[in-house]
């Protein structure tokens, strides 16, 4: 595998020559929730939808029936600090895959039939949210941690935001967010970079030059607990939030394999405990949401609701055992095995590639290879983690939950 990096008609580009009969072409622009106002919340949703309606020489049925009689796959998606679009092919039909995608990312009419259509339909997948508090409690987190910042805003928007937003908004949007220099091409496929070089030429006009900023958030939430009431609800969703460290911070590795021991995969800490020993939650997990600025630490799981307050206190109980009397060795190393294995074996999935360098090199303008990667988390040492469990675990923490009544007493 080979990386190359070059800058072509004014668009920075990013070309991964693999040895693979199937090919990605990536539009990443470093764009999201964060960068939006009030008054549009969900904008930059919104945009990644309407880009596969029609365009100026294409109908949205169009769009659909060329790519899938390539036999392509098309896609999107939007953070809170990014949007991408990308087409996965047969390497023999990456040059007129380009040639659409192109065509999808400047040419789209944004009729108003085809937002009204897609309003509904974004409604609708906030409704779908609504109604699934496993997934609805992670907005709540997120807004809880971060009160007073844009990262602390739902990516879908709310149903009155996404029902006030108009064709002028999404094209001033466009016009004022979509800046050439947040703007990356990635590609991946068994061709030389010269071939992604002349589509870029051929297909993309440059854009309004300038790169955006955003107002840094800082992990600071409202309360210790902080419930939502849910009457439909038959268990209690839990998410426990601790500080993290943004994800060029030169510990972010190790608050992953912290993550990674706690609740990564079915030999995890809390996932013994809770699932295999307790029998009280079906699901249950830990993970590190990073950012450009800022990060978090998260365990949740899900429980029946008159257990809730029993299986927090023995959460809090594990976390002051790892504090006190560190994690063993098997445990450290199954993390990073772990936690190293699902990385290189991802690495054969060229979606996950194309993305994983794509986003590093947009968001911090370099690149970890699998060895820098690799390099950083076999360093970890168990003191390592017993050091850092001191200082995470302490009384800087946000439980949010959604149950039918009120549960929680610490």
């Amino acid at each position: 595998m080979k990386i190359y990096l070059d800058t072509v008609n004014e668009f920075k580009s990013l070309h991964i020559q693999k040895d693979t009969p199937l090919a990605l072409v990536l539009f990443l622009v470093k764009v999201g929730t964060r960068y939006e106002t009030s008054d549009v919340s969900g904008i930059a949703h919104f945009i990644e939808h309407m880009m596969f309606k029609q365009t100026q020489k294409r109908s949205t049925s169009d769009i659909a029936i060329e790519i899938e009689s390539l036999g392509s796959q098309t896609n999107a998606f939007t953070s809170h600090q990014y949007t991408g679009f990308f087409i996965k092919m047969l390497g023999t039909k990456f040059d007129e895959s380009f040639e659409i995608l192109a065509d999808i990312f400047q040419n789209g009419k944004f009729d108003k039939n085809d937002l009204d259509i897609e309003r509904g339909n974004i409604i609708e997948e906030i409704k779908l949210t609504q109604d699934t508090p496993s997934d609805l409690v992670w907005d709540y987190a997120q807004s809880n941690i971060f009160p007073n910042n844009t990262l602390g805003w739902p990516i879908l928007g709310t149903e009155d935001s996404v029902n006030k937003i108009n064709q002028g908004d999404i094209l001033k949007f466009l016009e004022q967010k979509y800046l050439q220099d947040d703007i990356l091409i990635v590609s991946v496929g068994d061709f030389d970079h010269d071939r992604v070089k002349d589509n870029i030429t051929k297909h993309l006009r440059p854009r309004k030059p300038g790169r955006l900023e955003f107002e840094p958030a800082e992990f600071k939430p409202k309360s210790k607990i902080n419930f939502h009431h849910k009457e439909s609800c038959n268990q209690a969703h839990v998410v426990i939030s601790f500080p993290g460290v943004k994800d060029t911070d030169e510990d972010f590795f190790k608050y992953e394999i912290l993550a990674e021991i706690l609740g990564g995969g079915m030999g995890s800490i809390l996932f013994l405990l809770l699932r295999e020993q307790l029998g009280v939650a079906y699901y249950v997990g830990a993970l590190h949401p990073s950012y450009q600025d800022v990060g978090t630490l998260q365990i949740y799981f899900g429980t029946n609701t008159d257990k809730t307050s029993m299986v927090i206190q023995e959460v809090f109980k594990t976390l002051e055992d790892i504090k006190t009397k560190g994690v063993s060795k098997r445990d450290l190393e199954r993390a990073q095995n772990y936690y190293f294995s699902q990385i290189t074996m991802a690495q054969e999935n060229i979606l996950f590639l194309g993305r994983h360098y794509g986003l590093d090199y947009l968001l911090h303008g370099k690149i970890d290879t699998i060895e820098d990667i690799k390099r950083k988390i076999y360093s970890i040492t168990e003191d390592d983690i017993k050091n850092l469990a001191k200082k995470v675990f302490s009384d800087h923490f946000n439980i949010t939950y959604i149950a039918n009544s009120d549960l929680i007493k610490i």
